[in-house]
């Protein structure tokens, strides 16, 4: 089976983590994550406090 996540932002990161889990019993042979900006992680963001 090949599974696409749309998305890396926290819930796509985690289902595609959650899913790795079937690659190695052979559930799943492909695993795809498609993000659209340079970086994962969607909106979060670290700052500097003070």
């Amino acid at each position: 089976m090949k599974i696409a996540v749309i998305g890396a932002g926290p819930a796509g990161m985690t289902a595609a983590y959650k899913l790795s889990s079937a690659i190695a019993d052979g559930r799943v042979t492909q695993l795809d994550v498609y993000e659209s900006s340079a970086h994962v992680g969607g909106m979060a963001k670290s700052m500097r406090m003070w």
